[in-house]
Parts: structure tokens; sequence; C-alpha cells
């Protein structure tokens, strides 16, 4: 499609002015030739022939005045933002009027509005198609009403055309004339308007850019190019590292749509096709970036599917499929007449009806000044200006799906009912099938799914023996005619029907599955995206889906060591053996004091381990080596509860450990107060002694400090323990704590550090605030431990009392070299502190922050005589800094 224009009737040749005082616009302004010359009035290019209406007339008193009031208003922000740096004159050289939120000021013309009716029966549609009448029942139409009316104007009419058209300042007498007009271009390329008035996106089949470069190849007979250039290119410059990892991944999909390549350009995952190594058919052009020449059928469809993928950094462009087109004349979506795509990072692709589309030419028309960015249905733009899924307030028993997912329609789906649903593996590895297939049918029990899937494949791969003069190496796997003995596929896990509720995949722009990751999944058509696995040959993978909360489902894939699911049978009771890692299978279990017999085995496999011969009793924290079959174990507990360790990462030579359990298992906990504002930073995680069975930190506090606090995760989730969920220490050691509404609180009188703990040798945790004393002990102090070298908590403003942290100091004179370290009273025995170096002999530098490490290696100090402060920073990382007094 190509534009036409016409002159304008010589009548409608009237002077044309910029009523608006001091108002501009980023658009090209109508142009008044001389009326007196034969041909007339012409629309500058590529302005389009209008109907003058009462969209054209000036601008209003009132609407003068409310755009002089938002602009006052946007400058008085951003000069309050700026601060110190504010620039009026680079603002006002910058600032567009599209910038404000013209349809509150202005309103909408008599075609917005009209646009706007025509736009709200696509969002009806929209819902309809998305399942949400079915999801809101009878309250749909008042729910769309509300929805709809908050959905910002500009989202779906582009940037508002009133102060565009008042420039040609037209009156009602000249309503029906025709008139030269330029519309703001919103669509990624270009808007015209047809006959009935109606906007829509248009894709020319002529680069309309003049001078636009000509790119360095073009597409031969039966060829395709497509084109990428990264955000940094530089137009004529060196710019073979940005694109030194690029690949286009190129394919014809299943569905029929784009199937135009031949068999030489469809690559593999991270590689580029056959084709496109020949050489001279990949390089770099100076102007549009990285190409790619693609090989064609002899009668190709209208497009290709492309994914440019950076092998070192991930996906460019988008994370979803795209459609290079390439169709004949006449095709407005998918046409392309010379076959050349152009992608780059600056530029959004198209998204025409529902497909993600390469460009056809190498620069858009599309203006970017306006600030507006149309967002589809259910999408919203974040503060980067990239489309999202919208929040979602959905009914009971749904919900929402896509919400924050860039490029996707958020939407209400019936909540996910794992007791009422078997699940499948699917994916491209059994033919996106797997029903009737035991490899890929999950088992249930308790809102837990678990399959194991041993991969096996067609491909031979060959183990290379390592050479005798290097025994001990890893055996090389080499690949048999090209083929890699690991490959990569998609999948998802889904019910038999494929059914919305129950079909997961990943969230778009979320957590990536991989072996060794655990990620939260999505259903939703449209919203949940392929998962990928990488799977070797032989080797056996469980998928493990944690469905216990059905609106955050879960999927883990290890790969483990034996096709089975070991099972814990004590006494009547049996239980799941759950995969850890690095073969080890792990169950906790809640012991009366009494001696135990149990088993480990699964019946649906034949696998077994057990005692060798007589050798059963299990010691606790003491690994006891089994065999496959073996008899009945023993193991002699107290009232407490215990890890079972079964530990398969050599299957030939089993084991089992049972050790007293870590009572907040692998969740980490923090002390969260006013010490540090609530929050939880790594420096305040308490840690775990096996010996006192206890968990605890240290802190330092000003003297008459006086803090609420807990203990609890880092999403006051699994832990959240305050003064009602503890019993509190009442040793002669232990500081006060009293209730403080659910919270704990401490007052302390004295500037020093202090050990929080929650123990764990009783029925209850018990909570115990005590002076936990570190002194910097060594020859320029004492090797004792006194008051004189204790390390002082350092206070920043001295009137602040409810000052905490991890900084520890003290003031030393120094009257030669010497030696010492930051300890406890008892060496580390008493709270684990026994610092020094890595390496013997380090000295300390003045003003330098030296790393610290458990070890028994002094700090050696070699400085002229005089006054020091020693600085002890006790964080994730301990250091201790020497400066002069």
């Amino acid at each position: 499609m190509k534009y036409k224009f016409k002159p304008i009737m010589l009548g409608s040749a009237i002077a044309v002015s910029l009523a608006l005082s001091g108002c501009g616009s980023d658009q090209a302004q109508p142009e008044i030739t001389d009326i007196f010359a034969e041909v007339g009035l012409w629309c500058k290019n590529p302005d389009l022939v209008q109907i003058a209406s009462a969209d054209f007339y000036p601008l209003t008193a009132d609407e003068q005045a409310g755009i002089d009031a938002g602009k006052a208003e946007a400058k008085t922000a951003a000069e309050a933002g700026a601060g110190d740096s504010w620039d009026e004159a680079a603002w006002e050289a910058d600032f567009k009027y599209e910038q404000l939120d013209l349809y509150s000021i202005l309103d909408l013309t008599l075609e917005e509005t009209e646009r706007q009716v025509i736009a709200k029966e696509e969002a009806l549609a929209f819902q309809i198609a998305q399942g949400q009448d079915v999801i809101r029942g009878e309250g749909f139409n008042e729910w769309f009403e509300l929805w709809f009316a908050e959905i910002p104007t500009a989202s779906y009419l582009g940037p508002s055309q009133r102060i565009n058209r008042s420039v040609n300042a037209t009156t009602a007498d000249m309503d029906g004339d025709e008139i030269c007009y330029t519309p703001p271009l919103s669509c990624p390329n270009y808007k015209v308007i047809d006959e009935a008035g109606i906007y829509e996106c248009i894709i020319p089949e002529q680069n309309p850019i003049l001078d636009a470069p000509a790119p360095v190849v073009i597409a031969g007979p039966n060829e395709a190019v497509v084109f990428y250039r990264n955000e940094n290119h530089v137009d004529g410059g060196d710019n073979d590292a940005l694109y030194e990892n690029m690949v286009a991944h190129t394919w014809n999909d299943d569905a029929g749509v784009c199937t135009a390549y031949a068999d030489d350009s469809i690559s593999s995952w991270g590689q580029n096709s056959n084709y496109a190594n020949e050489p001279g058919n990949i390089g770099i052009d100076p102007n549009y970036g990285m190409f790619w020449k693609l090989l064609l059928v002899d009668e190709p469809g209208n497009c290709g599917n492309v994914i440019f993928n950076d092998t070192a950094d991930g996906k460019k462009i988008s994370d979803s499929d795209l459609m290079m087109p390439i169709g004949p004349s006449g095709n407005v979506v998918l046409h392309n007449l010379d076959k050349n795509a152009y992608a780059d990072d600056n530029f959004s692709v198209n998204v025409l009806d529902g497909m993600l589309l390469v460009n056809q030419h190498p620069y858009f028309g599309a203006e970017a000044s306006s600030g507006v960015t149309s967002c589809g249905w259910s999408q919203t733009a974040n503060d980067a200006g990239i489309c999202v899924g919208e929040e979602l307030v959905c009914p009971v028993d749904t919900v929402a799906v896509g919400v924050g997912a860039e490029e996707i329609s958020s939407k209400c789906v019936v909540t996910f009912n794992p007791d009422e649903t078997a699940l499948l593996l699917r994916g491209a590895f059994n033919g996106w099938d797997g029903a009737g297939d035991e490899n890929s049918t999950f088992a249930y029990a308790d809102g837990q799914y678990r399959v194991n899937h041993t991969y096996t494949t067609e491909e031979e791969c060959v183990i290379v023996a390592p050479i005798e003069e290097d025994l001990e190496a890893e055996p090389v796997v080499e690949a048999v005619d090209g083929e890699d003995c690991t490959d990569s596929y998609d999948f998802k896990v889904a019910d038999i029907d494929w059914s919305e509720p129950s079909s997961f995949g990943s969230i778009k722009g979320g957590d990536q599955s991989a072996v060794g990751s655990t990620i939260t999944m999505t259903v939703g058509e449209g919203v949940g995206q392929n998962m990928k696995v990488d799977m070797t040959k032989d080797k056996i993978y469980q998928f493990s889906v944690n469905a216990s909360d059905a609106a955050e489902v879960k999927l883990t894939i290890s790969e483990v060591p034996v096709d089975a699911f070991p099972m814990l049978t004590i006494g009547a009771e049996t239980m799941a053996l759950s995969y850890s890692t690095n073969g080890q299978y792990v169950t906790r279990v809640d012991l009366a004091a009494e001696t135990h017999s149990f088993t480990i085995a699964d019946s649906s496999t034949g696998f077994a381990v057990g005692a060798i011969d007589t050798d059963n009793v299990v010691m606790a924290s003491t690994p006891l080596a089994l065999e496959s079959g073996g008899g009945a174990l023993s193991f002699t507990s107290m009232a407490a509860k215990y890890d079972f360790v079964l530990d398969l990462s050599d299957p030939t030579a089993p084991s089992i450990e049972i050790k007293p359990a870590l009572p907040f298992g692998s969740t980490q906990v923090f002390i969260r107060g006013s010490v540090n504002g609530w929050s939880s930073p790594a420096t305040d995680q308490v840690k775990w002694n096996a010996d006192t069975r206890s968990y605890s930190v240290i802190y330092g506090l000003e003297a008459d400090g006086n803090h609420a606090f807990k203990f609890a995760d880092s999403s006051w989730g699994v832990v959240n323990l305050g003064f009602n969920d503890v019993t509190i220490s009442t040793d002669a050691d232990a500081i006060t704590v009293t209730d403080d509404g659910g919270n704990m609180r401490v007052s302390v009188s004295k500037a020093t550090s202090y050990k929080f703990e929650v123990i764990f040798d009783s029925a209850d945790p018990v909570v115990k605030v005590s002076e936990a004393p570190l002194y910097l002990r060594g020859s320029i102090t004492d090797w004792g431990a006194s008051e004189v070298n204790q390390l002082a908590f350092v206070a920043t403003d001295a009137g602040n009392t409810a000052e905490a942290s991890h900084t520890y100091s003290l003031e030393v004179v120094i009257t030669g070299p010497g030696e010492f370290k930051v300890a406890d009273e008892n060496w580390g025995g008493s709270f684990g502190y026994n610092w020094g170096v890595e390496i013997a002999d380090t000295k300390v530098e003045l003003g330098v922050a030296l790393e610290l490490v458990q070890s028994n290696n002094n700090i050696k100090i070699d400085l002229p005589a005089g006054t020091y402060i020693f600085a002890f920073e006790d964080g994730v990382t301990k250091t201790m800094t020497v400066t002069e007094k």
C-alpha cells in the first residue's frame, strides 16, 4: 500500500496560523504556498487530506488555560526533581505538549470519540475471547465498564490530536472543506485513514524514508536476508565484538504457518544454519548490524520464523518467537518485496494481528517523541516504558496470571485443583504427548507431583578413554556424525486435555527452567511460555511439581542417580525421601525417645537398600554403609526431630546418616527489628551451632538502646517468631526481654556487642539476649580478655541511642611491632570468634581493610609508635582497618 496525495481545493487555501501561543508540536505542520499559483495548496508529505470540522477549530481560552496550567505543573515537578541541576532553558527546549495528559485537559475530538467507541468494542471482544465473561459471570458487564474506564485513553488512541489539529484554525463555515493535516503516528510504522474515517496501522511496500542508505546485501533468488542491530552499534565503526556470540535461530513451524525455509536454512538452537555459515552469507552491515542470508524453498509462504540469540547473553529483541515477512505485494501485513528484514534494539517489532513481525524497512516512520506507550488490552506500561500484564483483582476460586510479564496480557483463570487433576510431562522429547507413558506420567500425593524421566535417544555417543599418561583425567565425550549427546527440548507440564487451569509453563521475563533449579510456573493460554531442559542420553531426570499452594505452583528439575522414589518405613508409617542435591535423598521425622526399626525401599521399582549383615545400628550423625537389598536398620533416638539422609551419589556404595534436624531447615532466618529497619540483610542472618543447638547473631548496640525485634525469614513467611511464639531465657547472664505487642523488646545499658540467640535444646524455642564481648587480643594489648582490650560498639550519632551495627573499634597505643587477633573470651569457644589471617605473617597496612578468616595465623603489625584506631567490621566478610588517630 502506498500513500496517495492530492492538491487541496483553492477554496480551502486560507491563511493558516499557529493559534496556540507559545505551543509547538513535534508533528510536521501544514505549509502555505503561493495561493495565486496555478497548482494551489498541496499537502506536505506525508500529510493527509482531511475534512474540516470542529476538531480543527483554534483552541478556546479555557483549553489554552488548561494547557498553560499543565505545562506549569510539569515544569514545577521537573524543577523539584532536578534540584541543583535544574536547567530551565534545556527543559523548555525539550518539552513537548504531547507529554501532558492532553485528554484530561482537552477531552476527545469528534474523531477520537468515534475511535474510542470502536476501541471499546475491540476491548470487549478481547475480554470475551480471554474467557473473562465466563470467569466473572453475571458481574462481567459491570466489571468491564469499570475496567475500561481505568485504561489511560492514550494507551489505545495514541497521543491527543487536538493541538495538532487546532493549528489549522478552521471556522464553522469551513466545515466539510478539505484541509491538510498530519496525524500523530502511534503505530510501530504508519497510520492512514480509510474511507470510513478510521485510522489503521499499515506497512508501506516501499521504504518511505528518503535517502535511507542501501544495505550491503540484498536477497537473491530464493533468498531472504535478516538484519539485527545492537543498541550499542556504531555506524561505520568496529562492531565485531558486539556480534561475536550472535546467532539467528531459524525453523519451519509445525502448524504450517511459516514454512518458507529450505532444509539448509533450518538451524539447531544456539547455532546458525548451514546456509548462513557459507562464505559471504554472514557479515556486519555498517548501518544495519549483523546479517544472515537464508535459503527459501521454491514457492515460499509469506513468512519465516527467527529468534535472535546471543549465546552468552540470551535472546535479543523479544523473548517470544518472531516472524519475518517475505510475502508478495498486496499482503499488507506480511508483504516484503525485497525480502530483507530489519531488527533493531532501539525499536519494538511490529505487533499486528497477534504476530511479532521483524520490520520490512530499516527505519521507522513512527515518532517516538510523544512519550506515549501504546499497550495491548490488559497490559500497561511499566516505569521503563515496557508493556507488561496489568494488575487484576480476580473472583473467588480464580487466580490472576500474566501480571507483570513483558508483552503479555494478564487475565483471570480458574484455580488449579491438584486433588482432581492428573498431570503429564509433555514436550518435544515425547511428541508433546506423554499419555500412557510411565516415563512421563506424574505420581501424586498430598500436593506433590513427581516423575522420573529417563532420557533415551537414537543418537550414538562414544566415551573416549583418557590416555595412559593421564589416567585420572575425565573421559571426553565426543559426538558421532556431528550429533551432540546433550539435547535441548521445549516442554510443559499439563493434563491430557491441555485445559487452561492445568497447562503449566514459565513466566515470561521470570526465572527459567534448568536442571538443578526451581521456578514458579504459570498457567493461562498465551501466558505460560514453553519451558526448556537440557538432557543427556541415558541420564535420569526427576521432575517435581509442588502444588501445595495452587496459586504458586513450583517446578524443580534434578538429575538423580536411580530410577526410583525411595520410601522410608518406620513401624507402620511410610514416608517419601525427597531428592535434595548431590545424589542425596532426605526426609524429616519427629521421633519419640525409643529404639526404632526402619527400612528403605521402593516397591514399585524393586529398589531397596539396607544393613550389611548384622551391622544395622545407625548412630546419630554417623554415616552407615548400606548394600542393595540388605536388612532392616535400627536407630535409638531422643524425643526430637531428625533428618534421615540417604546418600546415593555412588549408587554402588549407598549410605544412611541420621542427624538432629535443623529447626529452620533450609530457610534463611534473620533478626529483624529496629536494629536494621525491620529488613533482612545477609549480615543479620542467624547461624546454626550444632553443639548448642541454637541459632545466633552478634549485634553491636549503643548504650541505653531500646530495641524491638523478631526472628523471621525474608518474607515473614515460613518463620516469624515473636514474643508469644517462644520462651524467654531466665539464665543469670540473660538480659530481660519483654513483650511489645507481639514483638520482643530489649533494653541495654552498655555500648558493646550482644548475642541474640534462639535455642532449641528443649520442646519450645528459647530466646536469649546476652552480652557477647569481643576482644583485640595480642602483644599490642593483652593476650587475655578484659575490659582493657574489649572492642566497643562504634556510634556515629552520639545523641541516638537507637543505633546498632556490626562495627567495633578500640584505641591502641603502639610502641613497636606486634601481633594480634579478634576473638571471644574462649578463642572461639564462646561465640565462634577467632579471626586471624589466611597467610601467615600477613601485615595490616595503614588505612587498608584487611580481610580476616578463622585461622591460627595471627595478624602482624609494624607501624611507627603512636596512637591508632583498630576498626573491626563484623559483616558477611570480616575486615580489620587500622587508622592513625
